[in-house]
């Protein structure tokens, strides 16, 4: 018996579901949990049918998570739509649900993660793909990276020191001393307009900067 209020006329709680899967989106599985106590504060004043249904609605509102049915193929056997029914079916009492849901939350969250991880390293390869492509423009700057892949400069820092233990600014620099360094062994230019043809100013800040 999972019933444990008066009964009350059906109504699904879609406000705490969608509190739920806010929180699973931005893996926050305190957050999560926290919501799902009041979802079942909710739904204990139903009949033991509709406390079911709506168990069984929700669970599956968050596999929905793994948008596409690839993602679902690829995803843990405790993320199928027939696992989830199936492990709700042998819940007897309300601390069997929380520990099925605390087990099912923690696998999307997982998922959720990874999935972001994959993105975000996406996102780095796309912009150090196209640093080496146009470093030689004196404009390309972290803001001009950060409006090719359409996010704020502040988290394209933040994403690509995470992922390469390096400075986006860092790294264009580099791609630009190297290419200097190369050009005044190889050539006979001055060192000005090898500053110009990397994309750097001449002067003393090319001198200075290369030294350093």
């Amino acid at each position: 018996e999972l019933q444990t209020f008066p009964q009350v006329p059906y109504e699904y709680p879609f406000d705490i579901e969608r509190r739920i899967n806010e929180a699973l989106k931005a893996a926050d599985k305190d957050k999560t949990l926290e919501s799902f106590e009041a979802f079942l504060q909710e739904v204990c004043r139903f009949s033991n049918d509709e406390i079911m249904l709506s168990l069984t609605q929700l669970a599956l509102s968050s596999v929905e998570l793994l948008s596409t049915s690839a993602e679902r193929a690829a995803s843990p056997p405790e993320l199928s739509y027939k696992s989830v029914i199936g492990e709700l079916g042998k819940c007897d009492d309300l601390d069997d649900v929380r520990e099925r849901f605390d087990r099912l939350y923690g696998a999307v969250i997982e998922h959720v993660r990874l999935k972001k991880e994959m993105k975000n390293k996406d996102i780095v390869e796309t912009l150090a793909s196209y640093a080496r492509t146009h470093y030689r423009d004196p404009n390309l700057t972290v803001e001009r990276l950060a409006e090719v892949v359409s996010l704020s400069s502040n988290y394209v820092r933040i994403m690509f020191k995470n992922h390469t233990g390096q400075s986006l600014s860092a790294f264009i620099g580099e791609l630009r001393f190297r290419e200097a360094q190369r050009l005044l062994l190889d050539t006979e230019e001055h060192a000005g307009k090898i500053a110009g043809a990397v994309g750097l100013s001449g002067g003393k800040y090319f001198y200075a900067a290369f030294k350093k």
